[in-house]
């Protein structure tokens, strides 16, 4: 076939009209990309205007980088402390925690936790809202504003308080089946990331109050 005739066949235009449309398809996602894209800083931003009431500009950073994160295991479960904020008068630890691989299909989900800090001890929890998660933590929209706030109030103030954590079943220190210690908060895949989150932050809150850190 000749170059002329190419140029006129139902094969080149299909080549252009092909071009074409991959052409304009990332041109929009493009647009799109720099349309939607949320900074690091941004994403700070908003959980903070959600979990905390002060100036967030002034919190004081305790994990500044990937070598001061820490990592807590319970119950088979780890936590992984992504980051650390500490409020400029010390009675306010925000901690970013992601409850690693124990969710559904070895999901995971990250939460930011606030917690009380009176006389050098962690004396409870604040509040807790979900900053992130994988797609495959479908029961995720289950986990509601209401439910968090369980582990914020004095039904489990001893367990946060005590040394304790929380668990999908009552163990004792040594991981056995007990009626005390431990507090029952569901059966999911879903609810043992959560816990697993929540564990992390308050033991990482220990080791700070502690001097461990």
């Amino acid at each position: 076939m000749k170059i002329k005739e190419f140029f006129k066949s139902n094969s080149f235009k299909c080549i252009i009209v092909l071009l074409s449309i991959a052409l304009v398809c990332g041109s929009i996602l493009a647009i799109c990309n720099d349309l939607f894209y949320v900074s690091d800083a941004e994403m700070f931003a908003r959980s903070m205007s959600k979990i905390y009431e002060g100036d967030a500009t002034k919190l004081n950073d305790l994990i500044q980088t990937e070598g001061d994160q820490k990592t807590y295991k319970t119950y088979n479960c780890e936590a992984i402390v992504l980051d650390a904020q500490l409020s400029p008068d010390g009675k306010t630890l925000l901690v970013q925690s992601k409850g690693s691989k124990c969710g559904y299909q070895g999901g995971s989900l990250v939460l930011w936790v606030s917690m009380k800090i009176e006389n050098d001890t962690l004396s409870g929890i604040n509040k807790i809202i979900v900053d992130s998660y994988d797609s495959s933590q479908t029961l995720i929209g289950s986990i509601s504003a209401e439910y968090l706030a369980e582990y914020c109030s004095d039904k489990y103030l001893s367990v946060v308080t005590g040394g304790g954590h929380f668990s999908n079943v009552k163990m004792d220190k040594n991981n056995n089946k007990a009626e005390t210690e431990m507090v029952a908060s569901g059966a999911t895949y879903t609810s043992a990331a959560v816990n697993s989150a929540i564990n992390g932050a308050m033991d990482y809150a220990r080791d700070y109050v502690g001097g461990t850190l």
